[in-house]
């Protein structure tokens, strides 16, 4: 029996992804976007709203346009999350004994991929999805700045 062929489309976010996107990232995180989103809520606010309003940006790592979404049929399955992590000489310590750790696992000048999700229908999906998200990505405009924060990587 043959394999069964699904095509997965790729395309980059849109605002209006902000909350699948935030979805996503709480599958994920294993309670990491939570705690942050915790953070940053107001009284009342839900933690997914609160996501979903930082991945609407404009601007910043955590912005939609630091995306790219995996699509079925038109619907939403999976996301990639990723963004260049520069050098930044003042940036604060990390001192938050949660989120340091993390901090201190960036490497400047690389390619961060922060989130690679795809829906729990869609666990079959996983190679197939991956290998689609590396080709998406490398395929942008700006393939040649990726694939050498990429190597960087390594």
């Amino acid at each position: 029996m043959g394999a069964l062929y699904m095509p997965i489309d790729f395309r980059p976010a849109q605002a209006s992804d902000a909350h699948d996107i935030a979805r996503f990232f709480q599958l994920t995180s294993e309670g990491m976007a939570d705690y942050i989103w915790s953070k940053l809520a107001a009284p009342g606010e839900t933690l997914l709203s609160v996501g979903a309003s930082r991945y609407a940006r404009e601007q910043g790592d955590f912005s939609y346009k630091n995306c790219l979404m995996a699509t079925f049929e038109g619907r939403v399955i999976g996301m990639m999350h990723s963004y260049a992590l520069r050098e930044t000489p003042d940036r604060p310590v990390e001192t938050d004994p949660v989120l340091a750790p993390y901090s201190d696992m960036e490497i400047p000048d690389t390619l961060y991929i922060s989130s690679l999700a795809l829906d729990e229908a869609w666990p079959w999906m996983r190679p197939g999805a991956v290998r689609g998200w590396a080709s998406s990505f490398f395929a942008t405009p700006s393939s040649a700045q990726r694939t050498l924060a990429w190597m960087d990587c390594a």
